[in-house]
C-alpha cells in the first residue's frame, strides 16, 4: 500500500504479513480475495475496509517508520512506551 502522510512523508508498506497472520479471521478472510483489498477507503486518517477492519493512522505511521507490519505486541509496546514517555515519540 502506498501511504502519504499530511507531512508529506511517503511510504509504501506491505500489508500482506498483516493480513496473513490473521487468516480465517472472518473480518480479514474476505480481504484475501481478488479485490477485495482495493475497497479500502480513508475515513479521517483511518484506513477502512468493508468488512469493518480498520487501521490507525498512528500505528500506520510507525509500522511505515519501521519498515514492516510489527507484531501487536511490538506495537503494543510502543504506544504504552510513548504513554509513558511522550518525549520519545
Amino acid at each position: 500500500m502506498h501511504l502519504k502522510f499530511q507531512d508529506g512523508a511517503e511510504f509504501v508498506l506491505d500489508l500482506l504479513p498483516l493480513l496473513e497472520s490473521w487468516r480465517g479471521n472472518p473480518i480479514i478472510e474476505p480481504l484475501l480475495a481478488d479485490g477485495e483489498f482495493q475497497k479500502a477507503k480513508l475515513d479521517y486518517g483511518t484506513i477502512v475496509f468493508p468488512t469493518g477492519f480498520d487501521i490507525c493512522p498512528d500505528v500506520l505511521r510507525l509500522w511505515c517508520e519501521q519498515g514492516r507490519v510489527l507484531s501487536k505486541s511490538q506495537t503494543d509496546e510502543f504506544f504504552q512506551d510513548t504513554l509513558k514517555h511522550p518525549e520519545v515519540a
